[in-house]
């Protein structure tokens, strides 16, 4: 969603607003819950790092590579959880 937002609005100011607003929202999480704030951390960094990615001028369309970078993250935090709960029953 940021990075639609991102692309609707192509403003300086407005990608500083949406980092800014993204920051905040993790860091709030990161700074109330002691448990998660691990979580919330690698996914804070996840979202400037697929972001990054995302508006990088690429010679493919980078709207197209933002999506395939996506799913690869979404991939890796699959098999993550996966075997995390694999690892748990031990």
């Amino acid at each position: 969603m940021a990075y639609l937002l991102i692309v609707l609005f192509q403003n300086p100011v407005f990608l500083l607003l949406v980092v800014l607003y993204a920051g905040l929202i993790f860091g709030n999480k990161i700074a109330s819950s002691r448990d998660t704030a691990p979580i919330y951390t690698v996914g804070l960094a996840t979202f400037l790092i697929v972001l990054g990615l995302g508006l990088s001028p690429l010679p493919q369309d980078s709207g197209a590579v933002f999506i395939s970078r996506v799913l690869d993250v979404v991939f890796a935090a699959v098999c993550a959880i996966a075997m995390a709960s694999v690892l748990s029953a031990f």
